[in-house]
């Protein structure tokens, strides 16, 4: 559409309804012109005036007394760049064609619960003029060039308004979360981050102590006795030994697990509605997630592993680890370790954000910690009681101790190996180290990593909501 041609247009909706040719529209004018453009939400004539007092508000954000427009203010209401910038939200691959399945992806970010290609198609269906099952730019813009201020949450508004959506599960465009502010790679970055370094920091004393229960270096002592051994003999900074080099690995695991699970979620259907595909689409992107920031990360974790144990210098363990079979070495106990972790992880995050819905604490909802800890500790434990004789296998990998077994039958056999000569409690050696590990850890994690990125959410909100009164053109 040519964009003076839109102006005059508009220009001319200004004129018919400036009544009383005073150049300006009033509230009680813009109303009447809202209504001639099919622009005014279904409701009461209080809920619509107050309707037409933000759009007056947002308009003119500066103006202690916003009560009419002027031609140019009026103008700004129906910018045909927001129109186009809805449209490129929609259209997500830039083809120039809103396709069904791009419609049914928007349909889900704003908060419709479980819509479908055919519901997509509704929706395409009242505003495709050519009839070919897709929206071109052109065809967006004749529909919605009249939606004041339009924005993605809007121009869906008004498509919903049009009849096209009579069966969609509830979904209410109307107060549906725009996707504007979301989540910069940046911002989930440093939330997966620094919730992956302040867990492990929290529990690094436990960690230490299931470390050398795990690695048979416990010399019979039991939790507390092990911990005061090592106070003992290298104080209480001992405990945290080792903790540097974890963090090391622990912060671009945690980065990259964030990102990838905040992305991968998106891909999927999963909403705020609780139903019982809801696990499966977390606790699939979750699964995903721990997968690549596990093999992204392992090498450093090996590394790790025998520096805390023996105690070298970190390059002098690297070059030990080269020595014994090169790169592969890197990825000893991998398989394992995979086994462990993805299951762990993808119960974990699952977990929380169920917890968090299940209680009407959603992604823009303040969240109850305590609720978080209790939801942590019972996902930590019950995946650690699953998972747990494989994390002790992967360990024993790392630090070496079963690398003729390895060599020879591979991991399984070095497991039944343990088995045979230490018998099957073995396996759950230091869990209990583990299970108090697991609340503060898990606890820790959501308490960070929710409270990141709820923050970096809502000042990305802010910052575009100031950036559309200000009249920037942004992809929303």
């Amino acid at each position: 559409m040519d964009e003076q041609e839109h102006r005059r247009k508009v220009e001319a909706v200004f004129r018919k309804h400036d009544a009383d040719n005073s150049g300006t529209i009033d509230g009680s004018e813009l109303v009447t012109a809202l209504r001639a453009l099919n622009a005014l939400p279904d409701g009461s004539p209080e809920a619509q005036r107050k309707f037409v007092d933000d759009l007056l508000a947002r308009v003119e954000p500066d103006d202690d007394d916003a009560s009419s427009l002027t031609l140019s203010e009026f103008q700004k209401l129906f910018d045909l760049g927001r129109v186009r910038a809805a449209f490129h939200a929609v259209d997500t691959d830039g083809s120039g064609n809103a396709t069904a399945a791009e419609v049914a992806a928007m349909l889900r970010r704003l908060g419709v619960p479980g819509a479908s290609l055919a519901d997509a198609k509704k929706f395409i269906a009242r505003v495709d003029t050519s009839g070919d099952g897709t929206i071109d730019l052109v065809e967006f813009e004749r529909a919605f060039e009249f939606v004041p201020l339009a924005s993605l949450q809007a121009v869906a508004a008004r498509w919903a308004a049009l009849g096209a959506l009579p069966e969609c599960g509830g979904g209410d465009l109307g107060s549906a979360t725009v996707p504007v502010p979301g989540l910069r790679t940046w911002q989930t970055v440093m939330a997966g981050g620094i919730g992956g370094v302040a867990s492990k920091s929290v529990v690094a004393p436990l960690e230490r102590v299931r470390l050398a229960q795990q690695t048979g270096k416990a010399e019979g002592l039991g939790l507390f006795g092990l911990m005061r051994s090592i106070v003992a003999a290298e104080g209480w900074r001992g405990l945290w030994a080792g903790n540097g080099t974890a963090c090391i690995r622990v912060f671009p695991t945690g980065a990259i697990t964030c990102t990838s699970y905040v992305n991968l979620l998106q891909l999927t259907p999963a909403d705020d509605e609780i139903d019982a595909m809801e696990p499966v689409y977390r606790g699939g992107a979750a699964a995903a997630a721990a997968l690549i920031g596990q093999v992204s990360t392992y090498p450093i974790e090996v590394v790790r592993a025998r520096v805390t144990v023996s105690g070298a210098p970190v390059m002098k363990v690297v070059r030990e680890v080269a020595a014994e079979g090169g790169f592969k070495s890197f990825y000893g106990g991998l398989a394992p370790t995979l086994a462990a972790v993805v299951p762990f992880v993808a119960v974990q995050n699952a977990s929380i954000d169920l917890g968090r819905h299940s209680t009407g604490h959603g992604a823009g909802g303040a969240p109850s910690y305590v609720h978080l800890w209790l939801v942590g500790a019972f996902a930590g434990c019950s995946a650690q009681t699953f998972t747990y004789p494989l994390d002790v296998l992967r360990r024993r990998l790392q630090v070496g101790a079963l690398a003729d077994e390895v060599a020879r039958g591979g991991w399984v056999s070095a497991a039944r190996g343990v088995v045979r000569r230490e018998g099957f409690g073995s396996l759950f050696a230091g869990i209990g180290a583990t299970y108090l590990k697991s609340v503060p850890s898990v606890a820790t994690i959501a308490t960070v990593c929710v409270s990141m990125n709820q923050y970096f959410a809502q000042k990305n909100k802010t910052e575009h909501e100031a950036k559309v009164m200000r009249g920037d053109h942004l992809n929303v």
